[in-house]
């Protein structure tokens, strides 16, 4: 969002909302978030910093703090200006409601409206990819990169859909082109990780796990990875124990729901090895997949005998994958078990 377009009577908000925006490009999103949440301390009526915190959080992955700072921009939109109030309206439908055709509708206003805007063209593409459009969503999202250039997630969204559609080249193209604008983070570094693995190249592995070890705030998606590529070689005790450790380091990078997505997908794995009573008895946390979870573990509990490893060919039926296509959050695990079938 341009710094044209914040709206508060707060000179010094403003300031600090032109510093996150700059500190979330250059520095990541853990920086951006302390700004912006000092932003709400100085305008507690300020819409565009409760929507940037909400941003900040949906791009850590807290999908429950995101919703409650999506929520509250939404009921102070009419503080804002006309082009920010879509853009609130439209991330509120998609997050918060789940009403995608709302939000993509509203996305279509803003693009008529706005139509060299890259946050309309790249939020328009979100609502593609989450319809499994991949295709349109990639088409979206170039499009913003087109038009806004500096805009991370024009990169990062795009690099995941490509992946998705097997374009790893193109995929490799997109992470170099944010690079070259020193853009970086985990959210480049997971496909990164992910396309090693697919190439069986262990250093390359190597490499994201030391970066993303190397973060604090990252620590616990090497850790996720890590256990995730074990179950897949079929050492189920050694990927238990890297799913307790990724759990331990979220919850000591303040992130809760990460901590229990990597349950949740331990979970998932242990059904689909046929462990069903261990899926069963993950650590109770809270966290807005778990009732998908769960719907999964019962459909695949009912598809026994299962192949106790993990890269058994005939592991994957098109329930389980049409089952982590509808759980997006645990989209790491789902990046392996894209890669199984892809080979």
């Amino acid at each position: 969002m341009p710094l044209s377009e914040a709206t508060t009577p707060s000179l010094e908000a403003l300031s600090t909302y032109a510093s996150a925006l700059k500190a979330y490009n250059e520095q990541g999103v853990q920086a951006a978030l302390a700004l912006d949440q000092h932003g709400i301390e100085l305008d507690p009526n300020f819409a565009m910093a409760y929507y940037d915190v909400g941003d900040d959080y949906f791009s850590l992955n807290q999908l429950g703090r995101a919703s409650q700072y999506y929520t509250k921009a939404f009921e102070l939109r009419q503080h804002a200006n006309d082009r920010s109030k879509l853009m609130i309206t439209g991330n509120y439908y998609s997050t918060v409601t789940g009403e995608h055709d709302k939000a993509a509708r509203t996305f279509h206003e803003m693009i008529e409206t706005y139509p060299r805007s890259a946050t309309a063209y790249f939020s328009l593409g979100e609502e593609y990819a989450a319809l499994g459009q991949y295709e349109t969503a990639a088409e979206m999202t170039a499009k913003a990169q087109e038009f806004g250039p500096g805009e991370v997630p024009a990169y990062s969204n795009l690099t995941g859909y490509q992946l998705a559609l097997q374009r790893f080249g193109q995929a490799r193209a997109t992470i170099g082109r944010a690079k070259a604008r020193d853009m970086d983070g985990y959210m480049f570094r997971l496909p990164l990780y992910a396309m090693a693995f697919l190439e069986g190249n262990s250093s390359g592995m190597a490499e994201q796990q030391q970066w993303l070890t190397s973060q604090p705030d990252s620590k616990h998606y090497a850790l996720s990875l890590a256990s995730d590529t074990e179950a897949y070689g079929g050492k189920l005790t050694t990927a238990r124990e890297l799913t307790r450790r990724s759990a331990e380091a979220a919850i000591a990078a303040d992130s809760k729901e990460n901590a229990a997505i990597w349950w949740e997908n331990a979970a998932l794995r242990e059904a689909a090895s046929g462990m069903h009573r261990k899926a069963c008895k993950m650590p109770p946390m809270d966290s807005h997949w778990l009732p998908r979870v769960r719907e999964w573990v019962l459909k695949l509990r009912s598809r026994s005998p299962w192949p106790r490893r993990m890269a058994e060919p005939n592991l994957w039926p098109k329930t389980w994958t049409s089952g982590i296509r509808s759980i997006p959050r645990c989209s790491h695990f789902g990046c392996l078990l894209f890669v199984h079938n892809w080979r």
